[in-house]
């Protein structure tokens, strides 16, 4: 029996909807795209023609995994980051839209680029007071796929990056995104900072885990059931790790470098006040996200002079 392409895509958008996929429409198109190495034009062309019954086959294998809630991007093997196809497996977390708005900050910092018209003047004066370098010495913590690492080294000739994580399959993907991308990056492997122990850096990134525990059971299926817990559990209260790199952090960085991470939607607060209990910083402000939630933690380490007497 013949089967053309637009019943064939009716169906598979059936059978996602029907598993309770968000984008039922979307990822049946996608996943026929990947499996066809075509666009939606060719979609468009091809909806009345008939589809080969061997092709059939491998585009409903491609939407029972789907219908299984194994996220798209693993199925299709890559999620875009800042423009640019980032490959992804079930060893990285997927790289969250909010993630490029912390790259976006980082870049301002290093690029120099103290005015912009879509930052609010104290984010623009905090950004203003930050010391402008030659070279910039970059440390990503929590690499996972290398999205931060890799997009800063190419954007920023400038830019000298390092890149830790726990997880020895997240280095090998981070490794093969640098290639692929021809960055230039040095790639680590060790719980946070312990395989740079004794280097030091002008600005430290890092997108770390920060969702509390009990709230990992409740998350999409997607998320709970394929993403790698350990990318994603920041301990009871979620904020481990933010205890963990804030208070080594200093140890970790040069006269007057900075530190931004990305937090949790309702973690602003909480994460700001670590960084004030802590003599070595200087100033630290929260920055929101396009939706309007706190996002971005950026804070400056104080001078050498200003240190010495903090322990």
């Amino acid at each position: 029996m013949s089967l053309v392409l637009k019943d064939m895509l009716g169906t598979g958008e059936y059978r996602l909807m029907q598993a309770g996929v968000m984008n039922p429409k979307a990822d049946a198109e996608e996943l026929y795209m990947h499996l066809m190495g075509v666009d939606k034009t060719r979609i468009f062309m091809d909806r009345d023609k008939p589809v080969d019954i061997e092709i059939r086959k491998q585009y409903f294998e491609l939407i029972d995994r789907r219908k299984k809630r194994e996220p798209l991007q693993y199925i299709v093997g890559t999620q875009n980051f800042m423009g640019m196809d980032f490959i992804v497996n079930e060893k990285v977390l997927i790289p969250r839209p909010e993630t490029e708005q912390v790259v976006e900050r980082a870049l301002k910092i290093i690029l120099n680029k103290k005015k912009s018209i879509d930052e609010r003047r104290d984010e623009r004066d905090f950004i203003g007071r930050i010391s402008p370098r030659r070279i910039w010495k970059v440390l990503d913590l929590c690499c996972g796929c290398g999205a931060i690492g890799v997009t800063v080294a190419k954007r920023c000739m400038t830019a000298r990056v390092t890149a830790t994580d726990i997880s020895k399959e997240a280095i090998v993907t981070a490794e093969k995104n640098a290639a692929k991308f021809r960055a230039k990056v040095e790639f680590y492997c060790g719980d946070v900072f312990e395989p740079v122990r004794k280097k030091s850096y002008d600005i430290i990134i890092s997108n770390p885990p920060y969702i509390k525990s009990y709230m990992i059971p409740v998350l999409q299926e997607e998320i709970k059931t394929f993403e790698p817990l350990s990318a994603l559990d920041g301990g009871e209260d979620g904020l481990d790790f933010y205890r963990c790199i804030i208070s080594e952090a200093p140890a970790h960085l040069k006269r007057r470098g900075v530190l931004i991470m990305e937090t949790g939607h309702d973690q602003g607060h909480e994460t700001k006040a670590l960084v004030e209990k802590n003599a070595a910083y200087s100033q630290c402000m929260v920055i929101k996200d396009l939706n309007g939630y706190d996002r971005i933690l950026i804070a400056t380490i104080k001078n050498y002079q200003d240190r010495k007497s903090v322990v």
